[in-house]
């Protein structure tokens, strides 16, 4: 996938005053198989808020790449699986774009510079930690030096947009932090498993990939 050509098309479409995003329609492909009754039984519930960066950059061979991090094993839900960069909103914060950003530069070492956001994906309900993720879609003109945050991010994750449109997600058994198991679609990236909120974010780029490319 060409990196200037996607990111010119990419900042083409985000400037229609009209623009539709995939939304949630393709954001279901990868649902979990539990996530629908998780919503509907916390209805009631306030989400806070977080941002994550879509953070796109091109090789060497100015083909595109995404970047995702895979974090440290805790006692709590998310240990161990691969994510975004990003985190939840904080009072300095003016918005979740700042978050995003604030995030991505403390996680993976990347200044991202405010001209170098194409826009925001559709946010998303996490039930189980009552968060809503605001996606914010952006990139770098060049490879970019990653230092990892070694307190909480495992391995930096740079991946091949084109292996990701190439390869149709598969389904397997996930062991949730409560220990049940449940059927859950994923990503294969490499021996990791992309699979929950950030696939159903990431399944929802494709998607808008997909339609650039016509």
């Amino acid at each position: 996938m060409n990196f200037p050509q996607l990111i010119a098309s990419l900042s083409t479409y985000f400037a229609l005053p009209f623009m539709e995003l995939p939304g949630e329609e393709a954001q279901q492909t990868m649902s979990p198989q539990f996530r629908d009754r998780l919503i509907e039984r916390e209805s009631g519930i306030t989400y806070r808020q977080s941002g994550v960066s879509v953070l796109l950059y091109p090789d060497a061979e100015q083909n595109t790449r995404i970047v995702y991090i895979k974090r440290k094993v805790f006692n709590g839900p998310h240990s161990g699986q691969i994510g975004f960069p990003g985190g939840k909103f904080e009072e300095a914060d003016v918005n979740v774009i700042q978050t995003a950003l604030r995030e991505t530069k403390e996680e993976i070492g990347v200044d991202i510079d405010s001209n170098r956001i194409l826009g925001r994906l559709t946010s998303l309900k996490i039930p189980i930690t009552q968060f809503q993720v605001f996606p914010i879609l952006a990139y770098t003109s060049e490879s970019p030096d990653f230092t990892k945050e070694e307190a909480e991010v495992e391995e930096i994750l740079e991946v091949a947009l084109q292996d990701l449109l190439d390869h149709p997600p598969l389904t397997t058994k996930f062991q949730g932090s409560s220990g049940v198991l449940f059927d859950a679609p994923y990503f294969a990236l490499g021996n990791e498993k992309l699979w929950g909120a950030t696939a159903m974010i990431t399944a929802e780029f494709l998607a808008l990939v997909r339609k650039q490319l016509g």
